[in-house]
């Protein structure tokens, strides 16, 4: 924390803090499910099955939706960990300097 800056007020400390966690619960959760569809693109397991016994060919439109869902769910965890800011205001690199900065503004851990 810049040693010129006030530290934060309690109000604000807790509600930047819920913000992080609901933040965080949205977004790992959505990972979740979007894990769920990914097993159900691949696998496809009809829930009767091995899960993890591949059952099908997985065609041109099949592999297009599992690297689309993998796609989601790496934003979904990066939005979970780091947020996000405008992406005018310098894209991912100016997200995470703003997350290391709040990190540091608060005392958050991770």
């Amino acid at each position: 924390m810049n040693p010129t800056e006030d530290p934060p007020s309690r109000l604000e400390y807790v509600a930047a803090t819920s913000w992080l966690y609901l933040r965080r619960l949205v977004c790992f959760g959505a990972t979740i499910f979007f894990l769920f569809l990914f097993i159900q693109v691949v696998f496809d397991p009809g829930w009767t099955t091995d899960l993890f016994k591949p059952v099908k060919h997985l065609d041109y439109w099949d592999r297009l939706k599992a690297g689309a869902i993998m796609l989601l769910c790496a934003i979904s965890i990066f939005v979970g960990i780091y947020g996000i800011t405008s992406w005018d205001a310098g894209g991912y690199r100016m997200t995470m300097f703003r997350y290391r900065k709040n990190k540091a503004r608060y005392g958050w851990r991770w």
